[in-house]
């Protein structure tokens, strides 16, 4: 039993070396930046508020040891793009923002008893306007100090990374590749039998109801110089990414959006408005909706921007 034992204690005393370093990792950083604890203590309140009532923003990740920071695949993917310290400010820049967009987002869905909560906590009134505000400025303020430091984006640099979703137990067995087989069949048999569908006529399809048509009230011709202009000038940061204005989103949508052929075969068919009513998430048929949202992503080395529109339809979608 004995020599069980020993491999045991050693299997173990890396892991807990590699927990230590973590932990001294982060605690190097509050002391050597010299953080205010005041600045300190409300983003570990105000997280452990939200962490504790369920509403953590899941689209971005944190930075471990920068609380004012967040980041995304998108982003994260940007770190060997980075060649000067122009690029590294504006992407820092951007990751303080997906953080302050979160947070917009982790208060306003805060439970009324939360938030009382953490008011007494902080040992004054805490409504969200105020939480948001006291947020972006404390943001501004830590992110202003950290960057005295001559290693700020070497730190930085290390602490953003992409959580994997998958597990390393099954990467190390292989069952990812196994099972990624009869998944891909099966994906590839879906995709074909929608591109048929999509393809076919309108009055050629089997239907259970009534063919409606959703168009947009307001639409404009597809025009390449049109798409290039908005393009390049949407491209006039350090980093090149795509960032087109809020003129510019309207113009790229009145180009793309989609025109819908719904098979209406009862109320839950139809396409329309969320809205919150009699404390239950209803939708408002009499208001047809599309709503939209702008993402990055990297293909072949090149950015791309993409404006995606998930409609809404009352009830649950139909199965084809």
């Amino acid at each position: 039993m004995r020599p069980n034992l020993r491999l045991h204690v050693f299997l173990l005393l890396p892991i807990l070396l590699f927990i230590g370093c973590a932990a001294i990792g982060l605690n190097r950083q509050d002391a050597e930046f010299q953080r205010p604890p005041e600045y300190v203590r409300f983003f570990e309140l105000l997280d452990r508020t939200v962490a504790e009532a369920g509403v953590r923003d899941a689209s971005v990740f944190t930075v471990s040891g920068f609380p004012y920071l967040r980041t995304n695949r998108f982003f994260t993917g940007l770190k060997d793009d980075l060649k000067n310290d122009a690029h590294k400010e504006q992407w820092v820049r951007r990751l303080q923002q997906l953080d302050l967009e979160a947070r917009q987002k982790e208060i306003r869905n805060l439970p009324a008893a939360a938030l009382k909560n953490l008011a007494r906590q902080l040992g004054e009134p805490a409504g969200r306007l105020m939480l948001q505000e006291r947020a972006a400025f404390y943001s501004a303020k830590m992110l202003t100090r950290d960057q005295r430091l001559p290693d700020f984006y070497e730190v930085v640099l290390r602490a953003v990374t992409d959580p994997s979703e998958y597990s390393t137990a099954m990467r190390v067995v292989g069952l990812y590749p196994l099972t990624s087989m009869p998944v891909t069949a099966v994906t590839r048999s879906v995709q074909e039998k929608f591109r048929k569908w999509h393809h076919a006529p309108a009055d050629r399809l089997e239907t259970v109801g009534e063919l409606t048509v959703y168009a947009p009230s307001r639409g404009t011709e597809y025009s390449e110089q049109t798409v290039r202009l908005v393009l390049d000038r949407s491209r006039q940061n350090a980093l090149f990414i795509l960032q087109p204005s809020k003129v510019d989103q309207q113009t790229l949508l009145a180009m793309f959006a989609p025109v819908i052929t719904q098979d209406v075969a009862a109320g839950y068919d139809k396409i329309g408005e969320v809205v919150w009513q009699d404390n239950k998430v209803r939708i408002n048929a009499a208001k047809p909706t599309v709503y939209y949202y702008f993402s990055h992503g990297h293909c072949r080395y090149r950015q791309h921007a993409s404006a995606r529109a998930p409609c809404r339809q009352a009830g649950r979608p139909r199965t084809f």
